[in-house]
């Protein structure tokens, strides 16, 4: 548990009270497109024009592996606390006791899942001091990170940033996201060698991609079948939105003297870093 933190399953306090004041008007310029979004406006108080921002900062991991998403505050004006919910994806999972809060003083936060897909973050100070400094980091929280290659939004919600007499000063807030590296394997899933007599060995160029944003390194393929391999020199290292050619042989050493035409299935397995999938090819047929 780190100091100053706690985190619970159920949230029973209500931390701030939301006070609308004459003198805290809401400027919405004509013609700008903050006129239509309520989440970026702009607050006049005392004729001086105020910024106090929350932002998601983007960031990217790898599927299976931890990743910590920060979030900062540009402010103009003081204030003593802060609450918004964070719409999470379903790549990320939330891991509890894994929140970091800064700029602070003697400030408390909570951590609270309302539900799969809301994370509820509070932070106040129980003698009403400020938080420090003007810009930076104010939170920063581990998740879990499972899924493709891809990007996924970081929505945000119910936010409110509170002065030392409660007013909600929040002018502006702004989602992010989070980008999972990963590879990925495209290619075909069925070959046809057609006809090939036993005394002949057969090659196959076979186009393998990556369509996804990490290195893909094949490293092995793998057939129960003796007369079916690969012969290109392994490992093989395909940059994302690549592609690579490797070559598949056949060659099929029973003789017979009546023609008969078989097809069989073969599981190739490819050891992959970061990614193991199974590609199935469709055997020629085979004169024996």
């Amino acid at each position: 548990m780190n100091n100053g933190i706690k985190t619970f399953t159920v949230l029973t306090i209500i931390l701030l009270l939301i006070n609308v004041q004459a003198q805290n008007k809401m400027l919405i310029p004509e013609g700008t497109d903050n006129a239509k979004d309520p989440s970026s406006q702009i607050s006049q108080t005392n004729g001086a024009l105020a910024v106090n921002e929350l932002h998601v900062i983007p960031d990217s991991g790898r599927s299976g592996y931890p990743v910590k998403i920060s979030f900062t505050i540009n402010n103009t004006d003081q204030f003593t606390s802060f609450q918004f919910d964070i719409i999470l994806p379903s790549v990320l999972t939330f891991v509890e006791d894994s929140v970091w809060l800064f700029r602070k003083t003697n400030h408390l936060l909570i951590a609270n899942q309302i539900n799969q897909q809301t994370l509820r973050i509070v932070a106040y100070s129980p003698s009403n001091q400020p938080f420090t400094g003007n810009d930076g980091e104010i939170v920063r929280i581990m998740f879990n990170l499972n899924g493709s290659a891809g990007s996924y939004a970081i929505g945000l919600s119910n936010v409110v940033l509170s002065n030392p007499i409660g007013v909600n000063i929040l002018t502006g807030y702004y989602p992010g996201y989070v980008n999972i590296i990963s590879p990925d394997i495209s290619g075909e899933t069925n070959i046809d060698f057609g006809e090939v007599s036993v005394l002949d060995t057969i090659s196959y160029n076979y186009s393998l991609s990556n369509t996804g944003n990490d290195t893909l390194i094949i490293t092995e393929f793998n057939s129960p079948e003796t007369y079916f391999w690969n012969e290109t020199t392994l490992p093989q290292r395909i940059p994302p939105g690549e592609n690579q050619i490797f070559s598949l042989k056949f060659h099929n050493i029973n003789k017979g003297n009546i023609q008969k035409h078989t097809q069989s299935e073969v599981m190739i397995r490819m050891k992959i870093h970061f990614l193991s999938k199974l590609l199935q090819f469709l055997l020629p047929q085979i004169i024996c």
